[in-house]
């Protein structure tokens, strides 16, 4: 810290500046103003690339006037993302003119570089944020050159991920653990692709937000949650379960997350979602996200592939057993029946507002698409009588005021656009032309508000009415969105 201590600036430019040149309209501002200034012209990114052209880089070299003032804001310096082979003195000269701010902060070890990496863990002490990326060639060269464990202490940190393509150096292992133990304030921990035989240790009882992406067996993801009562959102991915008895987890062994409120699963290598699904208790569950990625790179069907079967009994166990008040539910390359999805709808009827469905990708990997949304479940989401609205027993998710559906519907004309304009709530139907509805609903009944389509097969006609519907406030989409 000593060595950056000449880049911060003194303070004593705030007195009036010299005679000697004319000042612009601008450079009268006070500089508490111009600093304020500054700040919003920063990146959206929470970690900022440095770049001559945009702030706080840009800003510090217009005038000595401005560059006073940048140089003496610590905020606009305390967010860096750390760019392989940049001069390490740079590191410090940004990170130094941050002060004592705390610093978010994203860096890498890039292939036998760990100059960077160890500047950045000069500043532990005030480390917010944190994104670190390892890459190493040869784990024996980085044992050498990683020093062995210090005494550092996070006691500012609240984000940490972490994403390794090589086995990370026993040193830093050991390090990232005392590290992490430390850190009190640690809510957000990230870890995407960590190798086998890597061990953090980790507070898991601290943190509130979890994502994991990485082979995972399901003992091991289940003996995760576990530690984690805490969670309010939970991403997690890559779960092995077909190697993994299902004696692992006897059936009565139930986790409580009584504070989870978002939870997302990636099912691309399992074979059975029960295996997770029936340990879990989720009673305060508004989102819900089940997804099979498995890339856009790869000729499945050349190789044989064969989807997997959609596991709709244990969908429905977790969310009949939890008795939560979901709101969104988000179904991607889901191979599921239309009768699957009304089956899941039912038990999340009452409280459902956002529907998202999207097939798109498994179409692109199978030539095929799995049409879900047909004249069955339009018809039964469809209001019959306007006026009856309130009787929410007649027809399915009466709070329902967001779709998102893509690659999923295949139904007669008509059908969908019916459906849609039954829910459809206007406050003035005489400036519509063809209303779209013509007897207004009473108070309480929600109607749909947004609809996004995409790949819509001669449905022409349903288009032409969702087009009229939008002219009268309908937040409708078709395409990209």
């Amino acid at each position: 810290m000593g060595a950056c201590a000449s880049a911060i600036p003194s303070p004593s430019f705030r007195s009036k500046p010299s005679k000697s040149f004319k000042r612009s309209d601008i450079d009268r501002l006070h500089p508490e103003i111009l600093e304020d200034i500054f700040l919003f012209c920063l990146p959206d990114d929470q970690y900022v690339v440095p770049d001559p052209m945009q702030a706080p880089m840009l800003v510090s070299g217009i005038c000595q006037y401005w560059r006073e003032v940048a140089l003496s804001t610590p905020a606009l310096w305390s967010s860096l993302d750390v760019p392989p082979r940049i001069p390490t003195t740079f590191v410090h000269t940004w990170l130094g003119r941050a002060g004592l701010m705390p610093l978010s902060i994203s860096f890498g070890t890039w292939a036998r570089d760990t100059k960077n990496a160890l500047a950045v863990f000069h500043y532990v002490e005030r480390w917010q944020h944190i994104q670190c990326y390892y890459k190493a060639p040869d784990r024996a060269v980085h044992d050498k050159m990683w020093p062995k464990v210090c005494a550092a202490i996070a006691p500012l940190l609240e984000t940490f991920q972490i994403e390794a393509e090589e086995e990370i150096a026993a040193n830093l292992q050991e390090q990232l653990s005392v590290i992490l133990m430390s850190a009190t304030r640690l809510r957000i921990y990230r870890v995407h692709s960590i190798p086998d035989g890597c061990f953090i240790r980790t507070p898991w009882s601290r943190l509130t937000e979890l994502e994991v992406k990485f082979d995972l067996s399901a003992k091991d993801c289940l003996a995760m949650l576990r530690q984690c009562p805490k969670l309010v959102r939970c991403s997690v991915g890559h779960i092995l379960l077909h190697c993994i008895h299902s004696t692992c987890f006897p059936p009565q062994s139930l986790i409580l997350l009584d504070q989870l409120r978002s939870f997302s699963i990636d099912w691309s290598y399992t074979e059975d979602l029960r295996r997770i699904f029936d340990h879990l208790v989720l009673p305060t569950l508004e989102q819900f996200d089940v997804f099979y990625d498995v890339g856009y790179d790869t000729d499945l069907e050349n190789l044989g592939y064969i989807r997997p079967r959609w596991q709709n009994l244990s969908c429905i166990n977790i969310l009949s057993k939890s008795s939560c008040g979901l709101r969104t539910l988000h179904f991607d390359d889901i191979t599921m029946s239309e009768d699957d999805l009304i089956e899941c709808l039912r038990c999340t009827s009452s409280t459902l507002v956002n529907l998202e469905i999207n097939n798109g990708r498994m179409k692109t990997l199978t030539r095929r698409t799995s049409y879900v949304v047909r004249n069955k479940l339009l018809n039964m989401l469809t209001r019959r009588d306007p006026v009856s609205a309130l009787d929410t027993s007649q027809y399915l998710c009466p709070n329902l005021d967001t779709i998102r559906w893509s690659n999923c519907i295949e139904c007669s004309k008509g059908v969908l656009a019916t459906a849609i304009k039954s829910r459809f709530i206007i406050n003035d139907t005489s400036s519509c032309g063809s209303a779209p509805v013509s007897v207004i609903p009473p108070s309480g009944v929600v109607g749909i508000k947004v609809v996004k389509l995409r790949y819509l097969n001669r449905l022409a006609y349903d288009v032409e009415q969702l087009m009229v519907m939008k002219k009268a406030g309908l937040d409708f989409t078709l395409g990209l969105w």
